[in-house]
């Protein structure tokens, strides 16, 4: 808010107050008529008359133009542009009445500027909204008040609500991560795209009984970590390389990530792969007498969750001649980071709708 405000007419309206009709008043004691116009020009008769004149100073004279404002300084006497000659008469000094009630309306003004202005810094610091009103230019009235109840200002309520508690949080907690558990939940989409390479989703199956989705070896490791439910998809890639990835549920982080650890650890255990569409034979069981088929095994967890893949050529035969292979490692991968990506967005959507209902609960309580 500026602290400089002038009237509508610009800096050079002021008013005094000459006689009642706003013009000049003059007294004749001869009992002549003297002629005084709007400019300050008389015309007196022809007998000499002692002569008293008060001099009204009009909005837009040439002594508010360009020149220097006349009221410039507290206590200085207005100039006049036609000197007024007085009689010991008792005659009221015009003048002097419209120069005192200038500088008091002048000091009136300065001190509503001054708390107007004191109260938008206090009403900004303080994140209080209220209105503050500026009396009209050459009125008296006074500024309006704040809305108050009591005498005090209102305030509306605002509901204290805690922020979300994020992905993470989420999916370490079954309390806060009660979403459904379902195979077109977390994978819905036909194919899986990561950084433009594109895999199609030919199988998925939830395992209610996670160590029926595992060999001998893996479905221990399962049971003693107290798995609870497992998703698996099949997915084939580009060259007829295939992978099964499992997604499975822990009670808690501690179980999971033991889960995990333990099927890295141990070079037997192993997912059991899921056929679907031309993905019917993939990483088979090794047969008594026969070579055994190489395939890609990893494990990793996030949350609560552990996450178990098996990779490789569709098929009895072995076609992974070196022990590794640059489109089956990089099919495990992404499919890796895919299921951290579902599952991410699981938490992140579950997050918000738990800050959702508690910010739906606190304002209708307020409202009650």
């Amino acid at each position: 808010m500026s602290g400089d405000h002038t009237g509508r007419g610009g800096r050079g309206r002021r008013r005094a107050h000459a006689g009642r009709s706003g013009v000049a008043e003059t007294t004749n004691r001869g009992g002549g008529v003297d002629d005084v116009t709007g400019t300050g020009s008389a015309v007196p008769d022809e007998s000499p008359s002692e002569t008293t004149m008060a001099w009204s100073v009009r909005p837009g004279g040439p002594e508010f133009g360009a020149e220097a404002d006349p009221y410039d300084g507290a206590g200085t006497t207005p100039q006049t542009p036609y000197a007024a000659s007085r009689s010991g008469s008792g005659t009221p000094d015009w003048n002097a009445m419209a120069d005192r009630e200038t500088r008091r309306r002048r000091r009136r003004k300065q001190r509503l500027r001054t708390a107007a202005t004191l109260l938008g810094l206090a009403l900004v610091s303080g994140g209080i909204t209220a209105w503050a009103l500026w009396p009209d230019s050459g009125t008296d009235k006074q500024p309006a008040s704040a809305p108050t109840a009591g005498g005090k200002p209102t305030f509306k309520p605002v509901p204290v609500v805690a922020p979300p508690p994020g992905s993470a949080a989420v999916l370490a907690d079954p309390a806060k991560d009660t979403a459904p558990f379902t195979a077109e939940g977390l994978f819905p989409d036909a194919t899986i795209a990561v950084q433009g390479r594109v895999y199609t989703v030919v199988a998925r199956q939830l395992d209610n009984t996670c160590a029926d989705a595992a060999n001998q070896s893996l479905g221990t490791i399962l049971r003693r970590h107290q798995c609870v439910q497992l998703i698996r998809i099949t997915a084939s890639g580009p060259d007829g390389v295939a992978a099964t990835v499992a997604v499975a549920s822990f009670a808690n982080p501690g179980d999971a990530q033991a889960a995990a650890g333990d099927g890295n650890a141990d070079p037997a255990s192993a997912l059991t792969a899921l056929p679907g569409g031309p993905v019917q034979v993939l990483c088979p069981d090794p047969v008594a007498g026969t070579p055994g088929v190489v395939c890609l095994r990893q494990t990793n967890s996030l949350g609560r969750y552990g996450i178990f893949l098996i990779g490789g050529y569709p098929g009895t035969e072995n076609r992974i001649t070196t022990g590794s292979d640059p489109k089956v490692d990089q099919m495990g991968a992404d499919l890796d980071a895919a299921a951290q990506g579902v599952l991410t967005a699981r938490g992140e959507q579950r997050s918000q709708e738990i800050y959702n209902a508690a910010k739906s609960a606190a304002e209708k309580a307020l409202t009650n």
